[in-house]
Parts: C-alpha cells; sequence; structure tokens
C-alpha cells in the first residue's frame, strides 16, 4: 500500500513531533500524487488539513471524534454534527468532506480537502465549494436531483443531502503511478497551520498540519496567501 511505511511510523509514533512528522509526510504523498474518486468523479487534492486524534498521546481539540473518522481509511467523510456515523450532516458553510486514513480503531484520522483540481481541469478553493461542486458533478452521473434545484443551490443547501451517501461507504483513494510525473508531483510543498479554528487550544491550532500545493500563483485562491509565503520562506 502506497501510504503503508507513513501509516506504520504513526502508528508506533510515542511524542507529538513523531505525529507531526508522520502526518505530513501522509499529507504529502497524498498532494504529490493521489487522486480521489467516487460516484465516476475524480479529483487531485490541491490543499489538506490532517485531523488526527489518538487518547494520551495526540488530543487535537479541533478533531470531530466522528466513527466515519476511524478505521474506515480510503472513504470519504461528509461532515456531521455528532460523534456517530448516521449523525446528521452540517448544513451551509460548515459542512465539508475529508479522507478517513485511520486504518484501526485505536486512533482518528481524516485529511479535510480544503481545494482540489477536477477532470476537467476546474481548481476549486474553499472546503465548501469543494464539496459542492463534487456533489454537482456527481448528480450529473446519477440523476439523483433535478437539474433545476441545483439552479439556485447556495454551496451546502440542504438540497445537496441526497447526494452526500454516494460519496460514503465505499474505496475512494488511488495513486497515479511513479512513473507518470505531471506537475503536481514535481511542485512545491508547503506546510502552515490550519486555517479558522479558533482558541479553543492553541498549541494545537498552531502546528503545520495544513499542506499546500505551490506555487501561489494569483489565479490559485488559497486562504490566507500571506502567512502561506511566510512559511515557504
Amino acid at each position: 500500500m502506497e501510504l503503508q511505511s507513513a501509516l506504520s511510523a504513526l502508528h508506533v509514533a510515542t511524542d507529538r513531533s513523531a505525529v507531526v512528522a508522520a502526518l505530513q509526510d501522509i499529507t504529502a504523498r497524498l498532494l504529490r500524487r493521489g487522486v480521489f474518486e467516487v460516484s465516476g468523479v475524480e479529483c487531485r487534492p490541491l490543499e489538506l488539513e490532517s485531523y488526527f486524534y489518538r487518547t494520551g498521546l495526540f488530543e487535537d481539540a479541533y478533531v470531530h471524534e466522528n466513527e466515519r473518522q476511524r478505521n474506515h481509511f480510503g472513504e470519504l467523510y461528509v461532515h456531521r454534527i455528532g460523534p456517530l456515523a448516521s449523525s446528521h450532516y452540517k448544513m451551509d458553510n460548515r459542512v465539508c468532506v475529508g479522507l478517513s486514513l485511520s486504518d484501526s480503531t485505536d486512533f482518528y484520522y481524516s485529511a479535510l480537502i480544503r481545494s482540489a483540481r477536477f477532470s476537467d481541469g476546474s481548481e476549486v478553493f474553499g472546503p465548501n465549494n469543494v464539496l459542492t461542486a463534487w456533489a454537482r458533478r456527481i448528480n450529473e452521473q446519477t440523476h439523483t436531483l433535478s437539474p433545476a434545484v441545483l439552479d439556485h443551490l447556495r454551496p451546502g443547501g440542504h438540497d445537496l443531502v441526497p447526494l452526500f451517501p454516494l460519496m460514503e461507504e465505499k474505496a475512494a483513494l488511488h495513486f497515479i503511478p511513479a512513473s507518470e510525473a505531471d506537475d503536481d508531483t514535481t511542485a512545491p510543498l508547503i506546510f502552515s497551520r490550519r486555517e479558522g479554528l479558533g482558541d479553543k487550544d492553541p498549541d494545537y491550532r498552531d502546528l503545520p498540519l495544513r499542506g499546500v500545493v505551490g506555487p501561489l500563483h494569483a489565479d490559485r485562491k488559497y486562504k490566507d496567501k500571506t502567512t502561506l509565503l511566510r512559511d515557504y520562506l
């Protein structure tokens, strides 16, 4: 498995710095060659944030601790308002999608997909926008919703809910072969602190767990480019 060595390092980590190093390694591998595909719609990640929680070792207060973030490796996780896999979905600008990367019941781990490039070449920035764009494309394949419903859709609106189950409970992760290098496999990577987390736990908030594919072109609408540039330099 592409991530086996990095996940193994995460399993045996004994301190915070080792966990951060393993999370950055996994993020880098996903940004370099990871592909996320579900219901016939494919994208490449441009920006990911790591959310990992292991009792007694790395108790990140910003992790949802939802069942879908634990032992659901390679599946997408649409954010919910409670800890159960069946909890109601979050809505409006609070609903986003992540990739579960936990292969164990011992820890929660998912990567929030903040920005992505879809197979038609369009780049979408902002986690809520990514989920909405993905759901729209899935609907083009499945015709689950009438096109008229989507004409006036706001990002994360309740009308999207019938599409969310089509994104979950199935393998969504694969990798492009190492022999097929492209711009993403050689682009600079930037690590910085995660966005919009508030002050619940500044020690965890400020860890460099946000990974971004560079360069920081003007047309790439990453949030807080000033901080990204500072951390890159």
